[in-house]
C-alpha cells in the first residue's frame, strides 16, 4: 500500500500540463474566488461602510441642529443682557411704557422660540409682552406706583393694533418669582430651570438679566420666557431621512421636547415626563449614551438596530440640556438590501462572459511570452540595442513586456555612469566594485533654488518636474563642459566637484566658471519661463576648496563615487548662507585667495557657522570681469571695507554712514541694507563685551 502511495505521489510530481491548460485553470480559478469574494464583500463590508457613512451623517446633522439651535438661542441671550445694560445707562426708560412697549414687541417679532419679554423692577412695577398662538400679542402692565396699583391688560391683533384694554386684579409680584429672585442673587443672567409660567399656563424656561445700577443697587430684572411647545415645534422641522427623530431631553432622561409632542402643565406637578414614558426608543437611546458615555453609538430597541448621537445644548449645558437624534438603520441599509439579487445576477451574466473572454486571453499569452524569453536571453549578455517591444492585449504580458523594456531603459541610463564595455566584464568575469577612497584637494559646489517648497506647493507637479528635469539638464551640461563630476543630485540641489575622478589644473577656475555660467544660464531659462507662466528656478551657489576623502563609498551591494569631508559640509552651508544675505553665489576665503586675481569678488561677511570654533570670512563671486559689473567695484569695496570695520569695532552710526554711501554707489546692493538693519539693532540691543565682530546666525 505504502509502495502505491509513493507511485502515485511521483506521478504526480512528474504531470506536466499545458500553458493553456494551467492558465484556464488559475484563472476561472481566480475568477469564481474573485465572484464569491465580491458578493461577500457587498453583503457585509459595503454595509459596514453604509453604516458609516450613516455615522458621518448623523454626526453632522446633530451638530448642525445644535449650531442651529444655538443661533436662535444664544441672540437671546446676547439681546437680554444687552437691554440689561441699555436700563443700566438708562438709554432704555423703562418708565416710559409706550416705548417700553414697542422695545419689547421688537424682540417678539424677531426672536422665533421667545415666547413672552418683560421687565420687572425692584418696586414691583411690570410690563410684559406676550405673543399667542393665533398670532395675537397680550400685553401686561402692572403700576405699583398708582394708589391702589394698577393691572392693566392690553389685547392687541396681529398688526399690532389694540383691541380690547381690561383693568384687572392679576395679583402677580415678580419680586416674589424664581427667576426674578435668582438672577438677583447671582449677579448674572442665567437661565432657569423648567417651570410653568404664571401668566401664561405653559412649561418652559426663561433668560433673566440682573440690571444694577453704578452703585450696586438692584433696579430690576430683564427676561424672556422660551416654551417648551415652541421647542417641540423646532425640532419637528429638523428631519433626519425618512425614519429618523430628533428631540431634547436632560441628564436625568426627562422629556423636554419633541416633535408633535407638548407637555400638560397640569401633569407638571409631579415632575417632567421621562423618556420611557413617551418612546421606548428614547428611553433606550439615552441608558446606552449614559453607559458608554459617547456622543455617538449604536443601540437596540425592539430588536433593531438604530444610530444615535447626543449633544449639548451650549446655552444650557448648565442644566444638563442634550439634543438627540436617533434614526433605525434600515433607513440607511433598505436600498442595499433591495439591490443584493440585482447585484446576483449581474455576477452571474459576467462569469458566463468570463468563461468566453478568458479562453481567448489564455490563447494569445504564449507566443507573447516566447518573444519575452528571447528579449531577457539579449538583456543576460547586456545586448541593449533592440528597441522593439513585444505587442500583446494581455495586461499581464504587456506589464512584464514593459518592466522588461523598462530595464533596458534603465540599463541604457546606467551606461550613462559607467561604460557598456566594463558592466559586461564585470558581469562576464562576476568581478565586482570594491570600496575605498584617497584623500584629494577637491573644489566642491552646491547649488539648490530660492524657495522651492513655495513653489512646489503651488504649481502643478507634472509641469514643474518637467521644468526640473530641463533645468538639471542645462547645469548639469555647463558643469561637465567645465570638467566637473556631478555627485548627485539632492531635492533640488547638485552636488559637483572637481580634482577627480580626474585631476585637472586649477579646479577652482573652472568651479567659479561654471558658477557663474550656471547663474546666467539661469536666468536666461526663467526669463522664458516667466512669458509661458511658468514659476522662476533662481539659482544660488555655495563654492569651498580643500582636503576631502573621494572614491567608491558605500556598503557591499550598493557603492557610489562621492566625495566626503568637513570640506563637503562647508560649501552646502555656503547654499543656504545665500538666503541670510540674499546673494547668489558664496565662496570661503581658500576660494577668494585663488580667484581674486581673475574673478570680480566681495567681502559679505565673517561667520561663525554651527559646529564649529573658528571663524570664516565669506566672499560673494560677481563676475568673470570688472566689465561686466554695472557699479564701480573699487569705489564700493573701499566704502564697504570701512563700513564693516566700523561695524567690527561697534561703531554703528560710522558704519552705516558708510554702508549707505555703498546704496549710494550700487543702488541695488542687498548687503549694505542688511548690514544697516543689524547695527540699528545692535544699537538697541548691543552684543556682548566680547562680541568679536563674527555673525553666528548662519545654521545649516
Amino acid at each position: 500500500m505504502t509502495a502505491r502511495l509513493q507511485y502515485l505521489k511521483d506521478k504526480t510530481t512528474q504531470f506536466i500540463v499545458t500553458l493553456r491548460f494551467s492558465l484556464l485553470f488559475i484563472f476561472m480559478t481566480l475568477f469564481v474566488i474573485t465572484i464569491i469574494t465580491l458578493f461577500s464583500v457587498f453583503y457585509f463590508h459595503v454595509s459596514d461602510l453604509v453604516m458609516r457613512a450613516a455615522y458621518l451623517l448623523i454626526d453632522k446633522e446633530s451638530y448642525a441642529i445644535i449650531n442651529d439651535l444655538n443661533i436662535h438661542l444664544y441672540p437671546v441671550e446676547e439681546a437680554s443682557e444687552f437691554t440689561g445694560e441699555l436700563v443700566r445707562e438708562k438709554v432704555l426708560d423703562v418708565d416710559d411704557v409706550d416705548e417700553m412697549q414697542e422695545y419689547l414687541l421688537h424682540f417678539l417679532k424677531r426672536f422665533a422660540l421667545v415666547s413672552g419679554v418683560y421687565w420687572g423692577d425692584i418696586n414691583g412695577n411690570f410690563i410684559y409682552s406676550r405673543k399667542e398662538n393665533n398670532g395675537n400679542i397680550t400685553n401686561i402692565f402692572i403700576d405699583q406706583r398708582a394708589k391702589p396699583a394698577t393691572e392693566t391688560l392690553l389685547y392687541r391683533d396681529k398688526q399690532e393694533n389694540i383691541v380690547k384694554r381690561l383693568t384687572v386684579r392679576l395679583n402677580y409680584d415678580p419680586r416674589t418669582r424664581l427667576w426674578f429672585r435668582n438672577a438677583l442673587q447671582q449677579k448674572k443672567m442665567i437661565w432657569t430651570d423648567v417651570y410653568v409660567f404664571a401668566l401664561e399656563p405653559v412649561l418652559g424656561v426663561s433668560v433673566a438679566t440682573p440690571v444694577f445700577d453704578r452703585k450696586g443697587n438692584a433696579l430690576g430684572v430683564f427676561g424672556m420666557d422660551v416654551r417648551l411647545d415652541y421647542l417641540s415645534q423646532y425640532v419637528g422641522t429638523h428631519k433626519i431621512r425618512q425614519l429618523g427623530e430628533v428631540f431634547i431631553t436632560d441628564d436625568e432622561g426627562n422629556l423636554i421636547a419633541a416633535p408633535q409632542f407638548t407637555i400638560d402643565p397640569t401633569r407638571y406637578k409631579g415632575g417632567l415626563i421621562k423618556l420611557s414614558d413617551v418612546s421606548e426608543a428614547y428611553a433606550a437611546a439615552f441608558n446606552a449614551f449614559r453607559k458608554s458615555n459617547k456622543s455617538m453609538f449604536i443601540f437596540e430597541s425592539k430588536g433593531e438596530d438604530y444610530i444615535a448621537a447626543f449633544k449639548k445644548i451650549p446655552s444650557l449645558a448648565a442644566h444638563g440640556w442634550y439634543i438627540g437624534v436617533i434614526d433605525p438603520e434600515t433607513d440607511f441599509t433598505r436600498p442595499i438590501r433591495e439591490l443584493e439579487f440585482i447585484y446576483l445576477f449581474v455576477d452571474l451574466v459576467i462569469f458566463m462572459l468570463g468563461i468566453v473572454l478568458i479562453s481567448g486571453f489564455v490563447t494569445r499569452i504564449v507566443t507573447p511570452i516566447k518573444k519575452l524569453v528571447k528579449e531577457t536571453e539579449k538583456i543576460k549578455h547586456f545586448d541593449l540595442s533592440s528597441r522593439e517591444r513585444v505587442r500583446s492585449r494581455i495586461k499581464e504580458v504587456v506589464e512584464l513586456s514593459d518592466a522588461i523594456y523598462a530595464m533596458k531603459m534603465g540599463l541604457r541610463s546606467f551606461q550613462k555612469y559607467v561604460p557598456s564595455t566594463l558592466v559586461r566584464r564585470l558581469i562576464d568575469a562576476g568581478e565586482d566594485v570594491r570600496v575605498g577612497g584617497v584623500k584629494r584637494e577637491l573644489t566642491v559646489m552646491f547649488t539648490d533654488i530660492k524657495g522651492f517648497t513655495a513653489i512646489a506647493e503651488k504649481a502643478d507637479s507634472n509641469q514643474l518636474v518637467q521644468q526640473v528635469c530641463d533645468y538639471f539638464e542645462a547645469l548639469s551640461n555647463v558643469i561637465i563642459e567645465d570638467k566637473g563630476t556631478i555627485d548627485k543630485y539632492i531635492g533640488d540641489s547638485i552636488m559637483a566637484f572637481w580634482g577627480a575622478p580626474v585631476v585637472i589644473d586649477d579646479p577652482v577656475r573652472h568651479a567659479a566658471h561654471a558658477a557663474l555660467r550656471c547663474l546666467e544660464l539661469s536666468r536666461e531659462m526663467n526669463g522664458r519661463w516667466v512669458k509661458e507662466n511658468k514659476p522662476p528656478l533662481i539659482t544660488r551657489i555655495g563654492i569651498h576648496t580643500g582636503d576631502a576623502i573621494v572614491g567608491n563609498i558605500g556598503s557591499s551591494e550598493r557603492l557610489n563615487y562621492t566625495a566626503l569631508g568637513d570640506m563637503v559640509n562647508m560649501a552646502s552651508r555656503l547654499v543656504d548662507a545665500n538666503k541670510a544675505y540674499d546673494t547668489s553665489i558664496l565662496t570661503t576665503e581658500p576660494v577668494y585667495q585663488k580667484l581674486k586675481d581673475t574673478f570680480v569678488l566681495r567681502l559679505v561677511d565673517r561667520v561663525r557657522f554651527k559646529g564649529k570654533a573658528e571663524s570664516t570670512a565669506i566672499y560673494e563671486l560677481l563676475a568673470g570681469g570688472a566689465k561686466a559689473v554695472s557699479f564701480d567695484v573699487e569705489v564700493y569695496r573701499c566704502e564697504f571695507d570701512q563700513a564693516f570695520a566700523a561695524y567690527q569695532q561697534q561703531k554703528w552710526r560710522d558704519a552705516m554712514t558708510h554702508f549707505k554711501a555703498c546704496l549710494l554707489i550700487y543702488p541695488q546692493d542687498t548687503l549694505a541694507p542688511n548690514f544697516i538693519r543689524r547695527c540699528e539693532q545692535f544699537k538697541s540691543n548691543p552684543p556682548p563685551p566680547d562680541w568679536d565682530g563674527v555673525w553666528d546666525g548662519i545654521e545649516k
